[in-house]
């Protein structure tokens, strides 16, 4: 077996130590990545749950109704939701209704 010589061995390092960099250059684009697919969608469900909240407070949507999406909106974040985002918007109430 044959050893190294040093110029072979600092070939070597250099090209381990141009690995370990693309591979934190990678990582830090992929977090990079993430957050800005990620982080959007967080912000506007947190800005949605506002939404019905005022709706709600406003008598815009009854309290069952509130806790109805609510209950929805967290079963979709946990995964487990099979309905869209669009079946999570509040219905309008028709004014033209009667009252009694």
């Amino acid at each position: 077996m044959r050893t190294p010589t040093p110029a072979q061995t600092t070939e070597v390092l250099i090209l381990v130590g141009v690995l370990i960099a693309l591979v934190m250059i990678a990582a830090v684009v992929l977090l990079v990545m993430r957050k800005r697919i990620l982080g959007p969608q967080s912000e506007d469900q947190g800005s949605f749950l506002d939404d019905l909240r005022k709706a709600r407070d406003r008598g815009e949507i009854t309290s069952e109704e509130f806790d109805a999406m609510r209950a929805r909106m967290i079963e979709k974040l946990r995964g487990s939701g099979s309905e869209s985002a669009v079946a999570l918007r509040p219905k309008k109430h028709n004014d033209a209704t009667p009252d009694s």
